[in-house]
């Protein structure tokens, strides 16, 4: 009898492990039972609890042309380390990446991960794109004779009314004036004829209604005689007369 024994014990200790599979089958619907030494209810997958026949008996599979018995997005795919089920058909091989796309999940950057923040968006030419509500502080403003009033910051140039920015704008100072921002000051004259002064470095532009006047641009040491070069500010005050005129 003795050399059966050890094959009396391996018998019994198959049969012990056999017993300990328990199946789902007629359980999906019981919810969680702790008597039991693995489980079929929703939350196993969450606990690593489940049978190993949970995904074949609680959770069939959905394939094209089936009618869904819930919304799409709470069908789940289940990944188990004793799963040993392998499919056999073409349909079931394809059905599961499909299932995995849906639970795909979008990545996380760890805080020493993230990306930098964009830099200044540049158009065709390199020049950095304008935005109205940059922050940035303007350089320039001046309103003109016809009541409407620019407001000049980098290389560029707003016209506005009294409620908001004109269509179009912002555009480039060189397109509207004809001089490469950015600008020092602006001011236009309060008379008759309303000209405006655009005044960058040691220079200055006068322009009516728009466009240049002849003999333009001169020193301002020229026509403003005490004033420096690279102006801080400029506006225009009522005055009867300007030296002697």
């Amino acid at each position: 009898m003795a050399p059966l024994r050890p094959l009396l014990m391996l018998a019994l200790l198959a049969w012990v492990a056999l017993a300990d599979q328990e199946s789902c089958k007629g359980r999906c619907t019981d919810g969680f039972i702790a008597e039991r030494k693995c489980q079929c209810d929703e939350l196993c997958s969450y606990y690593q609890s489940c049978c190993t026949d949970y995904v074949a008996e609680c959770k069939p599979q959905v394939t094209r042309g089936d009618v869904f018995l819930q919304p799409d997005d709470e069908y789940r795919a289940y990944d188990y380390h004793e799963e040993t089920r392998h499919n056999t058909s073409v349909q079931e091989e394809q059905r599961i990446p499909v299932l995995l796309a849906k639970t795909e999940e979008t990545p996380v950057l760890k805080p020493e991960e993230e990306a930098p923040p964009p830099g200044p968006q540049t158009d065709d030419l390199g020049v950095p794109e304008e935005e109205l509500c940059s922050g940035k502080p303007f350089d320039a403003f001046t309103n003109l004779k016809n009541g409407s009033v620019f407001a000049f910051r980098g290389l560029y140039c707003y016209e506005l009314d009294e409620k908001a920015v004109r269509p179009g704008y912002p555009k480039l100072i060189q397109d509207v004036w004809g001089i490469k921002g950015p600008i020092d000051a602006a001011f236009t004259r309060i008379n008759c004829q309303g000209k405006t002064y655009l005044f960058k470095g040691s220079q200055y532009w006068r322009f009516d209604d728009g466009v240049l006047d002849p003999n333009y641009p001169r020193e301002i040491s020229e026509g403003f005689k005490g004033i420096p070069d690279d102006v801080d500010a400029a506006l225009a005050l009522p005055a009867h007369s300007y030296s002697g005129r």
